[in-house]
């Protein structure tokens, strides 16, 4: 793997607002508890996940929680 290989990361449960100048903010997310998002891979990924632990970070409310990670082969999706 090369530079190439890594791509943009996705922030799915946190609030970056860009403003009409470019500037961009970290705000307080409008996710909840128990929110989730499902991701299918459609080829061999290598994924990396965080929480963004960071307890000075309004994007958690100054209080970071775990996050719950599941993973399924297409078989028990079907299910």
């Amino acid at each position: 793997m090369g530079e190439p290989d890594i791509v943009a990361n996705v922030n799915f449960f946190m609030s970056v607002p860009v403003g009409r100048d470019g500037h961009m903010a970290i705000a307080d997310s409008p996710s909840k508890a128990g929110d989730y998002v499902d991701v299918e891979a459609l080829t061999d990924v290598i994924a990396v996940i965080s929480n963004c632990p960071q307890k000075y970070n309004p994007a958690c409310g100054y209080r970071p929680t775990a996050v719950q990670v599941e993973t399924f082969t297409r078989a028990q999706a079907r299910r």
